[in-house]
């Protein structure tokens, strides 16, 4: 429980670049050699399954080139696997990786065995409203009620390490916080699912596909004039909308955050928010400083943003 008042010192926020000399860079895994497993279906770039020596299986996300410059799918998707892992919130196994000189992320098969299926949102979604129409542009049905009711009775990720008795939408919730966090903007009905085991037990799988965060797409002239105020960055943040939710688009994420928040017993709110309270600076800092690919600028523009996002959660709930 958060006790009114309270401050403390290691929440002073500090730079990446203050700690790059004392943090190691994460590693790049070389998956040219591993074999082809599948084609991933759906999404807009190239995506290959491939599996690693020890058998197990790994999606491969090419870095993106549009426009002739070279975006930060990659490095945005490791960086926020592992602040994810700050908050507690259950996250896919990601790392940085090059395949055939090309560099991306992989990220870790979230079924645990061939036996076991994954159903994205949207699935689910159309079994309980009927008016329901994936990918449409109002996104109508992809809805707080709508996903509180598909995921009752679904069991937590095995990888929630929060109290026991939490629900499956008391951890969704926490997602959102997530979300709000990185400024991740992409949490379609394809980009969270359920896991069915062999008996037909459902359980929440743990979150993935983050590439959408932490601006991302942004050039890092861009973002030093967002540094410099221009326009200033507690402005250009509140123009992160829910837009993948249905009446998202004139919602903040952190005020959609918050609505979820307000749905769920004080035990999840309170240990949600307790988790923003209570993340280490340095831990954030650390991490985005270890992040390959990332410029001095995007380091500094990504601590900052993660400063600010923290701040409005944390005032809004």
């Amino acid at each position: 429980m958060l006790e009114s008042g309270t401050r403390r010192s290691r929440h002073l926020w500090v730079p990446a670049d203050s700690v790059s000399d004392v943090v190691s860079p994460f590693p790049v895994t070389d998956v040219t050699a591993w074999p082809v497993d599948s084609l991933e279906p759906g999404g807009k770039d190239e995506k290959v399954w491939l599996r690693a020596t020890d058998g197990l299986r790994w999606l491969f996300k090419p870095a993106v080139v549009r426009h002739g410059r070279r975006q930060g799918e990659d490095w945005a998707e490791k960086a926020a696997s592992e602040l994810a892992r700050l908050i507690s919130v259950p996250v896919a196994q990601v790392e940085m990786a090059t395949r055939a000189g090309t560099p991306g992320s992989i990220s870790l098969d979230l079924a645990p065995g061939q036996d076991w299926e994954l159903h994205p949102g949207a699935v689910l979604i159309s079994e309980v409203d009927l008016d329901f129409v994936p990918q449409h542009r109002d996104r109508v049905g992809h809805n707080l009620v709508n996903i509180s009711q598909v995921l009752t009775g679904a069991g937590v990720p095995i990888e929630f390490a929060g109290p026991s008795d939490m629900t499956a939408f008391e951890v969704f919730c926490g997602f959102l916080v997530f979300d709000a966090w990185v400024a991740n903007r992409d949490r379609h009905e394809e980009n969270w699912s359920v896991l069915r085991d062999p008996e037909g037990a459902l359980t929440l799988a743990a979150s993935y596909d983050h590439g959408s965060s932490l601006a991302f797409g942004d050039t890092d002239e861009r973002r030093r004039k967002i540094l410099a105020g221009n326009p200033p960055m507690e402005h250009w943040v509140s123009r992160g909308t829910a837009w993948r939710f249905e009446g998202g688009s004139a919602t903040t994420l952190v005020d959609f955050a918050s609505q979820s928040l307000q749905m769920v017993r004080p035990l999840a709110k309170d240990f949600w928010l307790e988790q923003l309270w209570t993340v280490d600076a340095a831990d954030v800092a650390g991490t985005i400083a270890a992040t390959p690919e990332m410029s001095e600028v995007t380091g500094t523009f990504c601590v900052r943003l993660l400063e600010l996002n923290r701040r409005r959660l944390l005032d809004a709930c």
